[in-house]
């Protein structure tokens, strides 16, 4: 008997060439479906998340939900860390 699962979660990343599991240099982006099944389920979000770095080695990362970034966070190249709010940016 074939399992029907009712959340369903398609990655897929910059060093992939097919949806994977996790792990990735630059982002991830999840889209989350829910519903009964795989070919019955509808998207409920969409979910990325990015890395940038600039010419000093700083390391910036968010995550951004269907479009929106909801959370930020910062890593110097000296690897201290900080989150930052979005809401102020």
């Amino acid at each position: 008997m074939a399992q029907s699962y009712p959340i369903w979660i398609d990655v897929s990343g910059d060093n992939y060439k097919t949806s994977k599991s996790f792990g990735s240099r630059d982002y991830v982006d999840l889209d989350i479906c829910v519903g009964s099944s795989k070919t019955n389920s509808h998207r409920l979000a969409g979910v990325r998340v990015n890395m940038y770095e600039d010419e000093a080695g700083n390391r910036t990362f968010q995550l951004n939900l269907d479009g929106t970034t909801v959370r930020s966070a910062v890593m110097t190249k000296d690897k201290k860390f900080w989150h930052r709010d979005p809401k102020a940016a």
